[in-house]
């Protein structure tokens, strides 16, 4: 469990795991901004404007209860490569990561430094060979020729929400090759850092750590903070006194 609602203990890091489909669009819909509301209205598909509304309406609620301020009166800032933030102005430090990936999604949280997270369907129609030969580094793809074809799989989708997971918390997102860097993806094994920038030390700076929970999703959480405890828990519409929607949905 958590030190306390929108506190965070001494290196913590706080990921939200949530679905989207328990949240009531219009509710949420109400403390974007006009910014927001321009983007959510671009999408083609309806699911993708719900989720993304959903998502950025649950990061400012978040951000409120964390730093104190109305959700609807947060303003974020972007570096040049889209990556938000929250301007220096802000009187707490916070970092934040949101991802999400068909009916579920995840917020990471962390005070004074940088944070990124990543979630993924594992679906069984991706063609993982080809994707390991383009995307992975090759520590990686050795690590997973070694592996039994019954785990590859999960390996890959270990490995891809790693690798993810760290280049947004560096920032660069795909800007960065993922094939320059290289972290482990073995699914039962605690993941590490191999290799980053060639600093031999980069394994001992960065806290990698999986969120997964069953055998549907991987997520993966990555900091620049090897002391960094992640303490991960559900956010329901109750915990934020908003409407809960009852619909059925994904689990994560």
């Amino acid at each position: 469990m958590f030190a306390g609602m929108g506190e965070f203990g001494a290196n913590e890091v706080h990921c939200w795991t949530f679905t989207p489909n328990q949240f009531a669009v219009d509710e949420l819909s109400t403390v974007l901004s006009s910014d927001e509301h321009e983007r959510a209205d671009r999408f083609v598909f309806e699911h993708d404007r719900m989720e993304y509304v959903v998502c950025r309406g649950l990061l400012r609620h978040l951000l409120a209860l964390y730093g104190g301020g109305p959700a609807d009166s947060l303003r974020f800032g972007y570096t040049d490569r889209g990556k938000p933030f929250l301007p220096a102005n802000y009187h707490r430090p916070i970092e934040f990561s949101v991802a999400h990936s068909r009916g579920v999604g995840l917020i990471g949280l962390a005070c004074g430094v940088s944070v990124g997270v990543d979630i993924e369907e594992m679906r069984p129609d991706v063609h993982l060979s080809s994707l390991v030969s383009t995307c992975f580094a090759r520590e990686e793809q050795a690590e997973f020729a070694s592996l039994p074809k019954w785990l590859q799989p999960r390996a890959f989708y270990a490995g891809w929400t790693r690798k993810e997971a760290l280049i947004k918390a560096t920032g660069e997102g795909l800007s960065r090759p993922l094939q320059t860097f290289a972290v482990t993806i073995a699914p039962d094994s605690p993941p590490k850092l191999i290799r980053f920038n060639g600093d031999p030390t980069a394994e001992a700076k960065w806290k990698i750590a999986d969120l997964t929970s069953d055998r549907a999703f991987a997520a993966a959480v990555a900091v620049p903070n090897a002391q960094a405890i992640v303490r991960r828990r559900a956010l329901s519409p109750q915990l934020l006194g908003l409407k809960q929607k009852q619909t059925q949905s994904a689990t994560f």
